[in-house]
């Protein structure tokens, strides 16, 4: 089963899980240890799978019928056989049934292959849910992240997402297979008590008491069990994430010497990590040690009860006894194993519920369709970043229409990339209004929205993927045709002749990479490819030698030449901002001018220095008189 926005409704709800398992909150002690009976629990978290547990549990019935079966006639034609007879004999209660051997090994193998085929088909099944299980949590946590707003993006990044796939992907699979493992081994006790029962009374009731015995002996050790293993998980969930934060920064980490501090940090945790595993792998240890010596313990005691109070009835009789003893305290062993699978789920199965939760977003788009810009205009628009002490934005207000090139300047923290991503729709306004063509622009749709802006970031990235689709960006929508015209605007046309496979050449960071200047420039293509009617770039010529910079500026020249495109570029460098039209300054998240290029740069004391750094003057705006 796979699960998409369309199957689920698309955002994480608070009221179910991406997967449609409802979440509960736990009941947490004073030590955050979860309180309650585990299969319970575990049945409370496996809504979706419970039809499926009951069909297991009745083939778990039948597997257990057909291997009591298998055990009771076998060491009845054992002792048949033993004592010379030609005819296997079993009290049933009031009947005594009477079968010769040959037919009794007929029925043997048959139950013997009933036996093994339900099992096949029981095993089959477990599997196939676990699997799926598994695609569900890794879904639940990457689709969470996807349907949450930019703002929920910004600060929960990528890697902390990679820390909790590997740490909590397989909890809930790890819960179905202990609760059914239990049901399994629950249902196989049954059936041997009952026939054990009915064969041996005596045999039936030293299976019961010694089974309560051992639950009362491994209950601490569960409970100890649980404790320690949610404190693992959350100790693994922290080692991963910090892995993956280090690998993201790994340049910095390299430049600035930092891995000797990260590794002695990493090795604290680590060292906590291990001490809390050791405690676990000690309490996990126990419980075999208590059955395998308690099992040693109960087949003396029968023998002892055998030999104090002789056992009535063929010896056949006693031996099935003792094999379905002996087979119910395997099934024991494993009951107790699956209580352990459960102890060690449980608690992540809470941690990942938890960690699907999104906050809802600050503004949800509308259905209006998008198919032109003619204005942008922001109405004294404020923005505040959440827990932040003071807002990034003030009262700023802006009327800007395509056909024009304008400039954002302003020293670092100004505001510069938050007023980029309003414009973006990646944050909404704390106050005020964003209004495209007279509307709200919280009015259209996603869809239509993203097909008529475009970004282009300071540093892009590659895809792994080919040339074609990092263009496109994963748009299949966009032409071929469109993605080598793309790359001709901006000097990369050569690319496709140059690289084996050409459009099709496979791209990447561990793959084949590009130099940082065709990086940036690729990022530029990016934009112009989907034909956007708003284009906002972050420093497109940061990392351009002169060349390519005026490759660039002859790509932002034809955009300008374009009437229904409007071009926005955030920048530093003078070369950048002589080829603005309109200039907007801010400083401390106000607008502290704006104006043609050449007003705005005579009045503004920031642009002054800037231009003084090369020594030069803006070039005379071509549509200063534009709004």
């Amino acid at each position: 089963m796979s699960i998409g926005r369309g199957d689920q409704g698309g955002r994480v709800k608070s009221g179910k899980t991406a997967a449609g398992h409802h979440r509960r909150k736990p009941e947490r002690g004073r030590r955050g240890v979860i309180r309650g009976d585990l299969v319970s629990m575990a049945w409370r978290h496996l809504p979706q799978e419970r039809a499926a547990i009951v069909g297991l549990a009745v083939i778990s019935v039948i597997v257990a019928q057909a291997e009591s079966a298998a055990l009771v006639i076998i060491a009845l034609i054992a002792d048949t056989v033993a004592r010379g007879g030609s005819t296997t004999s079993l009290e049933l209660g009031p009947l005594d049934v009477n079968i010769p051997v040959q037919q009794a090994s007929m029925l043997g193998a048959a139950a013997v292959v009933v036996a093994a085929v339900v099992s096949l088909a029981y095993r089959y099944y477990t599997a196939k849910i676990s699997a799926r299980l598994d695609r569900i949590a890794r879904d639940q946590i990457v689709r969470s992240f996807a349907d949450a707003d930019w703002e929920y993006q910004a600060t929960h990044k990528p890697s902390r997402l990679h820390g909790k796939l590997l740490g909590l992907m397989n909890a809930r699979a790890v819960a179905f297979n202990g609760l059914v493992g239990w049901i399994r081994a629950l249902t196989a006790i049954a059936v041997f008590i009952t026939v054990a029962a009915v064969i041996s009374p005596v045999v039936a009731m030293v299976i019961l008491l010694f089974g309560a015995m051992l639950s009362l002996a491994v209950f601490p050790v569960r409970r100890r069990i649980v404790r320690l293993t949610a404190r693992a998980a959350k100790q693994e969930v922290g080692l991963a994430g910090d892995v993956a934060e280090a690998a993201d920064h790994g340049p910095d980490v390299q430049v600035f010497g930092a891995w000797p501090t990260f590794l002695d940090r990493f090795d604290v945790k680590s060292s906590k990590l291990q001490r809390i595993k050791e405690l676990l792998g000690l309490a996990k240890g126990l419980m075999p040690m208590i059955y395998q010596y308690g099992a040693l313990s109960l087949i003396l005691s029968v023998l002892v009860i055998a030999f104090a109070s002789p056992i009535e009835g063929d010896l056949g009789e006693f031996a099935a006894s003792a094999l379905l003893l002996l087979r119910s305290v395997q099934y024991g062993q494993q009951l107790q194993q699956s209580l352990q699978r459960l102890a060690e789920s449980v608690p992540r199965i809470d941690m990942l519920d938890r960690e699907v939760i999104v906050p809802s977003p600050r503004m949800v788009p509308g259905e209006r369709r998008l198919d032109h810009i003619e204005q942008v205009e922001l109405d004294h628009v404020s923005y505040t970043y959440p827990e932040s002490d003071g807002p990034a934005l003030i009262d700023v207000s802006l009327q800007l229409r395509p056909g024009t090139i304008v400039g954002i300047a302003g020293p670092s923290g100004s505001g510069k990339s938050t007023l980029a991503q309003i414009l973006l729709r990646l944050r909404w306004p704390s106050s005020g209004e964003y209004r495209t063509n007279g509307v709200s622009a919280r009015e259209f749709s996603e869809t239509s929205w993203r097909r008529l802006i475009a970004h282009v970031p300071q540093q892009p990235r590659l895809l792994h993927g080919s040339l074609a689709e990092n263009v496109a960006f994963l748009d299949q929508t966009v032409s071929r045709a469109r993605i080598a015209a793309a790359l001709d605007a901006v000097g990369l046309g050569d690319l496709e002749l140059t690289l084996p496979g050409g459009l099709d050449a496979e791209l990447g960071p561990t793959v084949r990479n590009l130099s940082g200047g065709q990086i940036q420039r690729l990022g530029i293509a990016r934009a112009l490819a989907r034909g956007p009617r708003m284009v906002i770039l972050d420093e497109p010529t940061s990392a351009l030698d002169v060349d390519a910079e005026k490759i660039v500026g002859d790509a932002l020249e034809a955009l300008r030449a374009q009437p229904d495109v409007l071009v926005i570029v955030i920048a530093h460098r003078p070369s950048t901002l002589a080829m603005c039209d309109r200039m907007i300054v801010l400083q401390e998240g106000r607008v502290a001018a704006s104006g043609g290029a050449d007003d705005v740069t005579l009045n503004s004391a920031f642009l002054g220095r800037v231009w003084a750094t090369e020594g030069m003057g803006p070039r005379r705006s071509v549509a200063a008189d534009k709004p």
